[in-house]
């Protein structure tokens, strides 16, 4: 189990890692094209990459690398929901074995004390800041996609393009927060739960670690 958790959390940090690297390339990619000079011949092509930049590799490098990023926080929570029962399941069956005793107290509560007392709240900090990392390089994307799209078409927004590109940029920006929230509100839902090895179900803990 531990083993599993060390796991998730490595690949975790990898995502966080490559994600953020390949936007740094495609982004800088970008910006030299802006301040290319190019013949008016190639200009459309110049433009139209920028956009494509801006408006779908970027935001789909960052869609792809959240939920992939949450994906291994979910088996982080999971390991954690697993522990927390089989603590419980091993506590209640102490007397069996006076070595998971210590003073009177069980020996085995460490994911349990991790959801005691509000702990679970601090213990998702980094999660939140992650989160908002990534939802600040797509919004970043999202804005210079629109301000490039201005500069292009000025006035004229009743125009096929002015209207495909914001719809795709708007588009792609509902389906990331509305799938990162689900998939984040799941990661919380999860801290605040554990396995229970008498019913073979997952029960909410309350605060105390208490079952509700």
């Amino acid at each position: 189990m531990r083993a599993e958790s060390v796991q998730s959390f490595a690949n975790a940090q990898s995502i966080i890692q490559w994600s953020l690297a390949t936007y740094g390339v495609l982004f800088a990619g970008a910006l030299v094209l802006l301040t290319q000079s190019v013949e008016p011949a190639n200009s459309s092509f110049r433009d139209v990459a920028i956009l494509l930049i801006f408006t779908v590799l970027l935001p789909g490098l960052i869609c792809a690398a959240t939920w992939q990023w949450l994906g291994e926080i979910t088996r982080m929570e999971r390991v954690g929901m697993y522990l927390r029962g089989l603590e419980r399941h091993l506590n209640n069956n102490a007397n069996y074995n006076p070595r998971l005793v210590i003073n009177d107290a069980p020996s085995l509560h460490w994911e349990t004390f991790l959801n005691s007392e509000g702990r679970a709240r601090k213990r998702n900090a980094p999660y939140v800041g992650t989160a908002a990392m990534f939802a600040g390089a797509l919004l970043v994307s999202l804005s210079l996609a629109g301000v490039w799209q201005s500069r292009l078409f000025g006035g004229e927004w009743w125009s096929f393009p002015t209207v495909l590109w914001p719809a795709t940029g708007i588009l792609l920006g509902v389906i990331f927060f509305v799938v990162s929230l689900l998939l984040g509100r799941s990661v919380v839902v999860m801290g605040n739960e554990r396995y229970n090895f008498t019913t073979r179900r997952v029960e909410k803990i309350d605060k105390s670690g208490s079952s509700r």
